[in-house]
């Protein structure tokens, strides 16, 4: 009975096939993707990745929230794919592709920990670290 339910309208199939919480478990995901790119954000040595991962984060959110929001009739419904659920092809690639570059991020935050805890205390150990990349 849902119009357009593999793409525009999926989170209303889930809610109806799962029940609340089926809805519940979609919108969990969605906060915890966020607060994981957030902490990426935070993490993040340089400006660009800070700025890079936070864009990428709050795009993510605000196009599940735009989606979701239009589906519960809080917003109004503009044809935004929900990310990684909805069947939309190019927003399928364009979202593995930020999670792709926030996964890099990631992965950079965690290798320059592990550097800057193998490098000596000295000062000047810490400026060449910064130097290295």
């Amino acid at each position: 009975m849902i119009p357009i339910a593999d793409s525009d309208y999926v989170y209303a199939a889930i809610a109806e096939e799962m029940g609340l919480a089926g809805g519940a478990i979609v919108i969990l995901a969605v906060i915890v993707f966020v607060s994981v790119g957030v902490r990426i954000s935070l993490d993040a040595r340089d400006m660009f990745t800070k700025l890079c991962a936070a864009g990428l984060t709050a795009f993510i959110g605000f196009q599940a929230l735009v989606n979701i929001g239009g589906i519960l009739r809080a917003l109004p419904m503009t044809g935004i794919t929900l990310p990684f659920v909805s069947h939309g092809g190019f927003s399928l690639i364009t979202s593995f592709a930020m999670l792709g570059m926030l996964l890099a991020f990631s992965h950079r935050n965690a290798s320059d920990k592990m550097l800057a805890s193998r490098a000596p205390a000295s000062r000047s150990a810490l400026v060449n670290l910064e130097a290295v990349q």
